[in-house]
């Protein structure tokens, strides 16, 4: 359901469920908290997505994963990093050949590895990035396996291989679509590559970057951020 509505169209429904049934659990409360709250403190305890005395493993597992968005939605990424080796703890070696956890792996593989690119930690989320790419296509998850390459990409234009970057892209598009909203999201990386690897052309840089919706940017702003600076930087534009 998150990766199928718009996330303002989630909110609306979430918001509905917890004000209307009498007892809507910890999943759907710590979702509400996490999109509600405007502050970051109740995120430094662990007690506020309390899943210690849950015998089911799927809500622990599931808690886990909240606690982790939380903390890296406010910017608390090495908190947030340090909680995402849990969640690699709780799961199984990775099955490549199928999937035996309807994309579980997959996103987890993937989100843990996100969080390792925001802390700045390269090369553990290239390996969480790889983890992803090497498991079976999921038909109704195929975004989260192009997310993998999509960021991989980025990391090599900003920090790595050139040609690697240009290589994981051309890999990403040929992945099929599905209507999630994050393929408008995955849709900008192209423009961010080309940002980043246009060293010698600085104006052209410039003007991928004006045309960058910066609504959808999502997860992705600090390299749009090392983009923008490196292309002022390269055209003289000193004080911007």
């Amino acid at each position: 359901v998150w990766f199928g509505l718009p996330p303002t169209r989630f909110l609306e429904i979430l918001e509905i469920l917890v004000a209307e049934l009498p007892s809507p659990g910890r999943l759907l409360t710590g979702w509400h908290r996490i999109m509600t709250d405007q502050s970051d403190g109740q995120f430094s305890n662990r007690q506020a997505l309390s899943a210690e005395n849950s015998e089911d493993s799927r809500e622990v597992f599931a808690l886990n994963v909240l606690r982790m968005g939380g903390l890296r939605m406010r910017g608390r990424v090495v908190e947030a990093s340090e909680q995402a080796e849990n969640l690699r703890s709780q799961l199984v070696t990775m099955q490549p050949l199928y999937d035996s956890r309807d994309g579980w792996v997959l996103h987890t593989a993937v989100q843990v590895g996100v969080t390792a690119m925001l802390a700045g930690d390269f090369p553990r989320a290239l390996a969480h990035f790889t983890e992803a790419r090497m498991h079976v296509l999921v038909p109704k998850f195929t975004f989260l396996t192009r997310d993998a390459l999509s960021k991989s990409a980025l990391i090599h234009a900003g920090f790595g291989d050139i040609e690697v970057a240009r290589m994981l892209l051309a890999r990403a598009e040929h992945i099929s679509r599905t209507i999630s909203w994050v393929e408008e999201h995955l849709d900008l990386y192209p423009d961010l590559v080309a940002a980043l690897t246009a060293d010698e052309k600085p104006e052209s840089a410039l003007f991928v970057l004006e045309g960058i919706d910066l609504q959808t940017l999502g997860e992705a702003w600090p390299f749009y951020v090392v983009a923008l600076y490196r292309a002022m930087k390269a055209g003289g534009y000193d004080d911007e």
